[in-house]
């Protein structure tokens, strides 16, 4: 009695099953948990005494009834709940065969699903006790040595490696083939047959996979199905048809259902579906010659390994051949290239980067240093590098193969041995832990009483401490594997990789072991940090990429890294280079491209490390990355003229959709070049806006032409009123294209929007002369309608520009386009002095007809005109005192360079004041670039020498802070905060020169133009 934890709680059972014999006591002691052995035997003895009394008297029965009774609560409950579950245990000690029933019959004998599911559940509780049985406690199994010191009083008591998996694999395929044969028939009895254009069924099959398809499965797998159907298949032929995919994905998923759905008589396996093409992704059953292409073009490392254990389980046998014929050389090619081998080894270190991992959290059988895993993986990689030049190579079972590839001379014996001795341990181990709750676990107990018991089921019952006993062994012999396994493709000496290479093989096996890393990048944000590198990660796993694009990229990252870590920030440029990779992952030609070209990659990490919009803008458009691979000088900047000209080759003979996308991609690729130009050859924000502003008058000047050739083609050239003699002329109709604020002063930057405002000169009363005649006003507002529509409308490569039309007469209120007379009449007589404002620089940047010599007289003459000096100053300085009071706030460390008190509104009001009260009488100053403006007045003793000096200064350094946020943001508006991302000359630098240079302008705003407090 002492070997009970709870003597009291054993006496009575004890004394019930004292029938049994005076040995149950040593029998249930040598379990390891003799009370909850007990506890499980009485439990099965109350249901049917007199068959455990029975059985405990055959030989070998009390051995074999204990042990079961003492591995845990799953058996026993088996035991207990499964139909003839005892006359199952008779049979494995009567060495009778078990019985399989045919699968077609045992489909046939279910009425519904229901009875499906618990015909194949009961027959997976008697096959699970049968095998349990001869696996627990029969002696007799081979045993041919161990590969490490054993003591000689152990006795391992377990049987080969075939006597349960084999058992295992024959129930996954009865039960697999019986649920397949019932679910199609009760498919197609709702919904027809999916057949072929001949009439025959349409094929489907199913693939066992892993340890299935290896003839291999313990206790807790689950089964790894690979499902495929025939190509050609019509739709089904009953009453509510279906196609053949949702055919065979009903089908797939009621086949799935019938085996691993928990029901009150448990589940038979789980099922896993995950190692067919695109994994979860990816479509449920696959056609031949879909999956077929897959394999070949983006079939992956991983996937080849996966296929050596593949075969036909159950549904047309046959076809399941032709298709594992067909992909032979897919999976053991006859020669191996580079990126085949990188990727077997790229294999190897993703299982060694998991063992660190799952040593973190307990040993596991399977996955962690020495376990199955990395036997499995050594014979598997053996395979794929000989079995394309050997077929005797390729068997599936892991045992099968080793002996196989000792015979070929390809792996030592002795190490064969080592490998095969402790795969066969491992198994057993890895059984017994399983059998414990039918738990999928691989992970070895920690709690005593289940180690105690897992020591005395792996033979170590006799000794002092059975855990400790098995533990030693267990170290002993996975670290002679692990040692034998780490040599696979081992570099060597002086060939390890290092820096940035070995950081990059790290982040695609591991990206969490590969985050201390992150100190050779030298980066701000680790924690942001190791999430980008988690993004390359993700690309370079990718599903569905081609294994020569993923050693592309493999190759090409390290060099970047490199150039990043050197960059002015390499915070943001490993945040681009993610947001880059992610775009292009599946561009490997790209990446081949760039490795090779040193320039180019260079420019581009600069590019990574200085602007977040460039490196959006080449992740938006990917076609870009051609234009880093040209020549640097074609990198220069470009005239109007030899734009037009490239833009007009682009379009050529393009519909209009296909011309919408042509202009799109001709600006995208210009605002790279401007882009790399400014970080290639320095920062020059002034002619960065010269550039923009040049690119949007040349687009504009296009979407005009086109818009008014095909209006004029439809409708006829409408009649227009002459400027000189105010008549009106048939033909002479005209529209002018003014451009206001960043494109009418030429200062664009690379988010800015067009200001624009158009101008006609058509009469009111007569209509167009074409085939099509319109009203006149309605023919310049459907020009009007459709020229912003094609600026503004999306495509597929995106928008060409926002447009704001609110500075024309009567803003948003007023004609989309106005005619020349109505416009010169409004400003005459109701504009207000910030639209006079606005009007300093406005210039015409387009025109058809002839009109825009008219309108820019026009413009002159609506601006500069007498004023009263006094009225006007009053009216800017109110108008600047109500933006502040709605647009600015101030907050600590952030500088708004537009709106703050002192910065560009208060420069461009300042010129604008000056240029209103002097304009009319000194017609020289006038120009629409505030900063020409400024020099003009300069020169003509409007202002101060020393204010303009400031002034300019000002505007330049607020310009470059511009492109500083233009570059990093995309957008100027975003506030200049002093510890934002670094620039090239430092940022607190420039931010403190930025914040003098707003209290000096404000000191000559407030002493030039003036300043007064409004209250609304």
């Amino acid at each position: 009695m002492t070997v009970f934890a709870d003597t009291s709680r054993a006496a009575p059972l004890l004394e019930d099953l004292a029938p049994l014999g005076p040995e149950l006591v040593d029998s249930l002691a040598s379990t390891g948990v003799p009370d909850a052995a007990l506890l499980a035997l009485h439990r099965i003895w109350e249901q049917e005494p007199e068959r455990v009394t029975a059985l405990m008297n055959e030989p070998g029965g009390r051995r074999a009834l204990v042990a079961l009774c003492g591995s845990g609560t799953f058996l026993p409950r088996l035991a207990l709940r499964v139909p003839d579950g005892l006359a199952a245990i008779s049979l494995a000690l009567d060495h009778q065969p078990f019985h399989w029933p045919e699968p077609g019959a045992l489909a046939a004998s279910c009425p519904d699903f229901a009875a499906l599911q618990r015909a194949l559940r009961q027959l997976a509780g008697r096959a699970y006790l049968y095998l349990a049985t001869r696996d627990l406690g029969m002696d007799g199994g081979a045993d041919n040595g161990a590969p490490a010191p054993v003591p000689d009083h152990v006795r391992r008591p377990y049987r080969a490696l075939s006597s349960a998996t084999h058992g295992l694999s024959e129930l996954a395929r009865v039960t697999v083939e019986a649920a397949l044969t019932f679910c199609r028939a009760e498919l197609a009895a709702r919904h027809g047959e999916v057949r072929r254009a001949d009439g025959a069924p349409c094929p489907f099959f199913v693939l066992g996979m892993g340890k299935l398809g290896a003839g291999e499965l313990n206790y807790g797998s689950d089964i790894d199905l690979i499902l495929l159907h025939g190509d050609g298949g019509q739709d089904s032929d009953g009453e509510r048809p279906l196609s053949p995919q949702e055919f065979f994905t009903r089908l797939s998923r009621n086949l799935s259902r019938a085996l691993a759905e928990q029901t009150a008589d448990g589940r038979v396996f789980r099922v896993d579906l995950r190692l067919r093409p695109e994994g979860a992704s990816g479509v449920m059953a696959w056609p031949v010659g879909a999956a077929m292409a897959y394999y070949e073009t983006v079939g992956d490392t991983w996937e080849r390994a996966a296929y050596i254990k593949a075969v036909p389980l159950a549904g047309d046998r046959e076809a399941a051949a032709r298709f594992l014929k067909g992909l032979a050389p897919f999976v053991f090619r006859r020669y191996l290239d580079f990126p085949a081998l990188e990727g077997i080894r790229d294999v190897k270190e993703r299982i060694h980067a998991r063992q660190v991992a799952r040593d973190q959290v307990g040993t596991d059988v399977k996955l962690g240093s020495g376990g199955i895993r990395d036997i499995e993986f050594f014979v598997q990689s053996q395979q794929l590098i000989h079995g394309g030049r050997n077929p005797a190579l390729r068997p599936p079972a892991t045992l099968d193969a080793l002996a196989a590839l000792v015979a070929a001379g390809q792996v030592d014996p002795v190490r064969a041995h080592l490998l095969a001795e402790t795969y066969v341990f491992l198994r057993h181990v890895e059984h017994r832990v399983q059998l414990v709750a039918d738990e999928q676990t691989h992970l070895l107990p920690t709690d005593p009483e289940r180690r105690r018991r897992l020591g005395c089921q792996m033979g170590f019952a006799d000794t002092g401490d059975p855990w400790l006993a098995f533990w030693e062994y267990y170290q002993a012999v996975t670290s002679q594997v692990h040692e034998v396994c780490l040599a696979l493709f081992q570099e060597p000496d002086g060939a390890a990789e290092e820096g940035f290479a070995h950081l990059v093989r790290q982040v695609a096996v591991a990206p969490e072991g590969a985050l201390d890393g992150l100190d050779a990048l030298g980066l701000a944000d680790p924690e942001t940090g190791a999430r980008h590198l988690r993004a390359l990660a993700r690309v370079l796993n990718a599903g569905g990429l081609p294994e020569i694009s993923r050693q592309r990229w493999r190759k090409l990252l390290p060099l970047f890294l490199e150039d990043i870590a050197k960059g002015a920030d390499p915070d943001l440029g490993l945040a681009g280079l993610a947001r880059f990779a992610e775009a292009l992952k599946g561009r490997g030609i790209y990446a081949a491209m760039l490795h090779e070209n040193r320039h180019a990659r260079q420019l581009l990490s600069r590019l990574f490390c200085t602007s977040r919009f460039l490196t959006g803008h080449l992740a938006r458009y990917p076609h870009l990355v051609d234009e880093l691979l040209a020549p640097p000088e074609l990198l220069g900047g470009r005239d109007a003229e030899a734009m037009t000209a490239e833009l007009a080759r682009a379009t050529a003979g393009q519909d209009e959709e296909g011309w919408l996308d042509a202009i799109r991609r001709f600006k995208h690729r210009e605002v790279l070049r401007v882009g790399l130009r400014e970080i290639a050859q320095g920062a020059d924000e002034v002619a960065r806006g010269q550039d923009l502003a040049r690119l949007a008058e040349v687009l504009v000047t296009q979407v005009l032409h086109r818009t008014w050739t095909g209006m004029a083609a439809r409708h006829g050239v409408p009649p227009g009123i002459d400027p000189d003699t105010g008549r009106e002329q048939p033909g002479a109709g005209a529209v002018a294209v003014v451009a206001l604020g960043r494109l009418g002063g030429g200062e664009m930057g690379y988010a800015s929007d067009l200001d624009l405002l158009f101008i006609h000169n058509g009469g009111q009363h007569a209509e167009t002369p074409g085939p099509r005649p319109i009203p006149v006003p309605t023919f310049f507002t459907r020009l009007g309608q459709r020229l912003v529509s094609k600026l503004t409308v999306g495509t597929g490569e995106g928008v060409l520009y926002e447009v704001d039309m609110r500075l024309r007469p009567s803003g948003a209120s007023g004609q989309l386009v106005t005619s020349l007379s109505a416009f010169e009449k409004y400003q005459a007589e109701q504009a207000w002095t910030w639209e006079k404002q606005a009007l300093t620089r406005a210039r015409v940047v387009a025109a058809e007809g002839g009109i825009g010599p008219a309108v820019a007289r026009a413009l002159w003459a609506a601006t500069y005109t007498p004023r009263d000096l006094e009225a006007t100053r009053n009216e800017v300085a109110q108008m600047r005192a109500r933006m502040r009071r709605h647009l600015s706030h101030p907050k600590p460390g952030v500088l708004h360079l537009k709106h703050d008190p002192g910065g560009i509104v208060d420069v461009e009001f300042t010129v604008q004041f000056l240029l209103l009260a002097h304009g009319h009488a000194h017609p020289e100053v006038t120009d629409s670039s505030p900063r020409a403006a400024l020099e003009k007045l300069a020169n003509a003793g409007l202002i101060g020498a020393d204010d303009a000096k400031t002034l300019l200064d000002a505007l330049a350094l607020y310009r470059t802070a511009e492109g500083y946020l233009n570059r990093v943001y995309g957008d100027s508006d975003q506030g200049f905060a002093h510890d934002g991302p670094p620039m090239p000359g430092g940022r607190n630098r420039l931010w403190g020169r930025v914040q003098a240079a707003m209290q000096r302008v404000d000191g000559i705003f407030r002493r030039i133009v003036g300043w007064v407090e409004v209250v609304e």
